[in-house]
């Protein structure tokens, strides 16, 4: 119950939402997601921070890059929203 609880709270908010969508196209640096949202990369980490603590991204380092990409968890979560119509 309480695993169930925090995916929920993870994927309550707006950013992390987005930045699960931009992780369905594919692998993106960190640099990558703060020109998509617009936001400090500090908070971008942050989030990114709790989307991998919570089992739903995946990350690798590329030279000094952080590559970040949907987990097999996150895939089939995002494939099930869209069945059911979210």
């Amino acid at each position: 119950m309480r695993k169930t609880a925090k995916l929920h709270k993870v994927l309550s908010d707006e950013t992390r939402l987005k930045i699960l969508l931009f992780l369905r196209e594919g692998e993106l640096c960190v640099c990558d997601i703060v020109d998509a949202l617009g936001k400090p990369q500090s908070t971008v980490s942050h989030h990114l921070f709790l989307l991998q603590n919570s089992g739903l991204i995946k990350a690798r380092k590329k030279g000094r890059w952080n590559m970040y990409s949907l987990s097999d968890t996150a895939r089939a979560l995002g494939d099930y929203f869209l069945k059911i119509g979210l």
